[in-house]
């Protein structure tokens, strides 16, 4: 996806990369924590819009969820909602990371991880 965003024009500056985003919940928790997100627009297809924008409140984020397309239904999808509700309710820790300020340099996130 940064190669994508950068090809389209994307300033280098204003791409953040998270390699420690193994799930929608360490994707939201690390987005907060890490990136200091406050609030976030979560584009995704219509099957994962509510899960990602709960776990993102959970994670202490103010998120509103934009859908772009139909994802249609899925099995997985199902089980994702009963993690993502342990998740949610749990709040397990994530991996951590130096602190990458989402009002800084994206480049400075850019590594391949630990």
């Amino acid at each position: 996806m940064r190669d994508a965003v950068l090809a389209a024009g994307v300033p280098a500056e204003d791409v953040f990369v998270d390699y420690a985003g193994f799930s929608t919940w360490h994707t939201m928790r690390r987005a907060h924590d890490v990136f200091g997100v406050e609030s976030a627009v979560v584009v995704t297809q219509d099957t994962y819009a509510v899960r990602a924008v709960d776990l993102g409140t959970a994670a202490g984020i103010e998120v509103q969820g934009y859908v772009a397309g139909d994802a249609g239904r899925h099995v997985r999808e199902t089980l994702a909602r009963v993690r993502g509700l342990g998740e949610a309710t749990w709040r397990p820790s994530v991996t951590g990371g130096p602190a990458i300020p989402i009002d800084g340099d994206g480049r400075a996130s850019w590594s391949e991880g630990p």
